[in-house]
């Protein structure tokens, strides 16, 4: 019995070895004729190109990752600058009020003019005068100095009529006052 299955297992050893030395070219054959080798280079050709896209894909992945957390950051920036902006008290002024004249030697003096609040409670100011004085106005006054301008100012705008007069600061292109006159 245990020839017999030595025989059988060295038959089979023999067959099988038979089996792959004719039947790998035979194997090829047949791929050639139905064009199974070619289709076998394509799909690797593929498999190789969609490991690249897949490559690529998670590089634009993580690049638009990024791009959304920056857009995020920009969105909080401006929202934060938005609120500030908002939150700044309006001071734009009207020129409105032009003192002297301006000729050689003169300079022009800013003030803000304004008009104390408890003025226009007054009953007796009323209509345009009082929309007028809602907001301060700029006072421009041309005169060799300061102090002759703040003079001619106070005398043409005087605090028993409510008035105040304040010193306006030039401001320069950095946000700094810059010196007046």
């Amino acid at each position: 019995m245990f020839a017999l299955s030595v025989v059988l297992f060295v038959t089979g050893l023999i067959g099988l070895i038979c089996l792959l030395v004719i039947g790998n070219p035979m194997v090829r054959a047949s791929e050639k004729q139905f064009g199974l080798a070619d289709g076998r280079d394509t799909v690797k050709k593929l498999r190789g190109e969609r490991g690249a896209l897949h490559t690529q894909l998670a590089e634009l992945d993580s690049r638009k990752q990024e791009l959304a957390k920056s857009l995020e950051a920009m969105q909080a920036e401006l929202k934060e600058l938005t609120d500030k902006i908002g939150r700044l008290p309006k001071q734009t002024h009207d020129l409105t009020f032009e003192l002297g004249v301006p000729e050689g030697g003169m300079q022009p003096f800013d003030f803000v003019l304004s008009r104390h609040a408890g003025y226009l409670d007054v009953e007796k100011v009323t209509g345009p005068e009082r929309q007028l004085w809602k907001r301060p106005r700029v006072l421009r006054v041309w005169s060799r100095s300061q102090a002759n301008a703040v003079t001619t100012a106070e005398k043409r705008y005087p605090e028993q009529n409510g008035f105040i007069i304040r010193v306006a600061e030039r401001v320069d292109a950095g946000g700094h006052p810059a010196a007046q006159g």
